[in-house]
């Protein structure tokens, strides 16, 4: 129970913070499934804005970091980085991280994540920023087929704003979490269409924050007892030595 409320707490907090553009929250029905032997799979949705789109043609020259300096975002300019994975599972029975069934979409992972930067130069900082150190995950979509977040800007494709199946998997785990963070781009379809706006001055931008896996490495509570009477014994077996 305690568990649950962390992750509700964490939850509520992270669609308090998520900005507009395409947003990642973890999946409401099963965010953390335990696969078993300290396996646990976390999944995730996609959502567009209501004056969002699917649409990487429109925006490409936009730009992103991936390390040093600024390059033309790859492999597209649409895309989610969900950042620092500890102990991510990336040669698994099943394919992890996945897509899952969305069609047009692929995933890659670096420990430098994909970060937009925005029309002004600057990049989309991930709020609790990126440690080199831990593999962050960048979802990606490449697909031609347009998707909406809804009909109201000249939408020109399929009206849906929310993609599940989205997953990662991490071993070593207790299935406990952390607050992670986020970033995206992604078509700003009112820029597009109404503003007619291409290439980086119709990129919108998305950043906030999420749960992500958290690896405790502190010792169990029994290992510290254990260690404790090793030492209690260690220094009576030590006064004993002295007396003799």
């Amino acid at each position: 129970m305690k568990q649950f409320l962390v992750v509700s707490t964490l939850a509520l907090f992270s669609t308090v913070v998520s900005q507009a553009g395409l947003t990642v929250n973890n999946d409401s029905v099963n965010p953390i499934v335990s696969l078993g032997g300290g396996v646990y799979q976390f999944n995730y949705t996609l959502s567009l804005a209501s004056n969002d789109e699917l649409n990487p043609a429109a925006i490409a020259g936009a730009t992103c970091t991936v390390g040093a300096g600024t390059v033309p975002c790859s492999p597209s300019t649409t895309f989610a980085t969900i950042y620092d994975i500890p102990n991510l599972i990336i040669d698994g029975t099943v394919p992890t991280p996945s897509v899952g069934i969305n069609a047009g979409w692929g995933v890659v992972t670096q420990f430098v994540g994909i970060t937009p930067v925005t029309s002004g130069g600057g990049s989309v900082n991930p709020p609790n920023g990126d440690n080199a150190a831990l593999e962050n995950v960048t979802f990606y979509y490449t697909g031609a087929q347009v998707y909406c977040g809804s009909a109201s800007f000249g939408c020109s494709g399929i009206v849906q704003s929310v993609f599940t199946g989205f997953s990662l998997q991490v071993s070593g785990s207790t299935g406990q979490s952390a607050l992670g963070s986020y970033t995206s781009s992604v078509t700003n379809s009112s820029l597009n269409h109404a503003g007619g706006q291409t290439g980086i001055n119709a990129v919108d931008y998305g950043s906030g924050s999420v749960l992500v896996p958290l690896i405790d490495t502190a010792p169990e509570p029994t290992t510290i007892a254990l260690l404790g009477l090793g030492l209690a014994g260690l220094g009576i077996a030590g006064k004993k030595f002295r007396r003799r």
